[in-house]
This record gives structure tokens, C-alpha cells and sequence, in this order.
């Protein structure tokens, strides 16, 4: 849809109108923010020294499947102030923002063992404690950000669409 004019697109549409519209389009950039930061975020998988043994993995990850923090991804009640809507998305899940932000080198000591046991290749490894030496973020949020701003027009313009085609 096209305007050119010195008034306001809104002044075009009953104000109920443009009010639904726009709670619509927030949704559907939501939605679509959701569901692109849940496409960014890995999925953990099995080490090479459990050979298989799945079991043995999740228990070893506290009893946490693999694809927890994909699944963790939920779009909060959409929040108007001052004639913006703002459309939050969130993950509460303790391990997002270790994997989202980058982490910097560290110890990490065993605490309620006497020794640390990880996978490293196809045997697991055992000290009392070891240097982490940090990790690069995943950054799932901030590109899915990215991509939501470069194509939420778009998706206002499919919202839009839709609503003339039912008026």
C-alpha cells in the first residue's frame, strides 16, 4: 500500500482500526523475533566419550536434555507506553546469557568432588580443577534482532495486506 501526503496514515483508517493493526504487527515481529532467536541457539551435542550413551550425558548435564535452551525461548504480554508497543521476547533459561555473551577465561575448581571430570575426545579427563579458557557468545538474540529490523517492514506490510483484504 501506497500514501503520499502531508497528513498521517493514520488519519486514512477509524482510530480502532490503526489500533488493532499496529497490536497485529507487533505480534507478528514477535512472533517472528521468537522464532528467529530460536533458530540461532544450538543445540548441545553428545561428546565423543560417551560413545553413545545418552543416559551417562544427561545425567552428567544435571538431567538436561539437549535442546532446552531452543525450546526456552517465549514471547512475554506485548507492553504499550506512550503510544508504543513494545513486543518483548525472553529466555529465562540460567544457561542463555553464558551462551549468548561472550564468557572470559576463568578456573573452574571442583567443589563437591575432589576432582573435575570432563569429555576430551574419546576419554574423559579428571583433574581438581581446570583453566576455562572462555568462549565466543552464540549472540542468537542480537542476530535475531539484527534480522527482525532488516525485515520488519515487511512483515507490517503482510499485516496490513491481510487486514484490507478482511475489511
Amino acid at each position: 500500500m501506497a500514501y503520499s501526503a502531508t497528513g498521517s496514515l493514520a488519519d486514512l483508517f477509524p482510530a480502532d482500526f490503526v489500533e488493532v493493526v499496529g497490536r497485529d504487527i507487533a505480534e507478528n515481529v514477535q512472533d517472528a523475533l521468537r522464532n528467529s532467536a530460536e533458530h540461532r541457539t544450538p543445540v548441545a551435542q553428545i561428546p565423543e566419550a560417551y560413545d553413545g550413551d545418552f543416559p551417562a550425558w544427561e545425567e552428567d548435564r544435571g538431567g538436561r536434555p539437549p535442546g532446552t535452551l531452543r525450546g526456552s525461548w517465549v514471547a512475554l504480554p506485548l507492553e504499550e507506553s506512550d503510544g508504543l508497543i513494545s513486543a518483548p521476547v525472553e529466555n529465562f533459561d540460567p544457561v542463555a546469557s553464558h551462551v549468548e555473551h561472550d564468557t572470559a577465561p576463568h578456573v573452574i575448581f571442583a567443589k563437591r568432588a575432589k576432582v573435575l571430570r570432563f569429555p576430551s575426545g574419546p576419554v574423559f579427563r579428571y583433574r581438581p580443577f581446570v583453566w576455562h579458557p572462555g568462549t565466543q557468545g552464540k549472540h542468537m538474540m542480537r542476530d535475531a534482532e539484527a534480522d527482525i529490523s532488516a525485515r520488519w517492514e515487511s512483515i507490517a506490510e503482510r499485516t496490513i495486506d491481510l487486514h484490507e483484504a478482511a475489511a
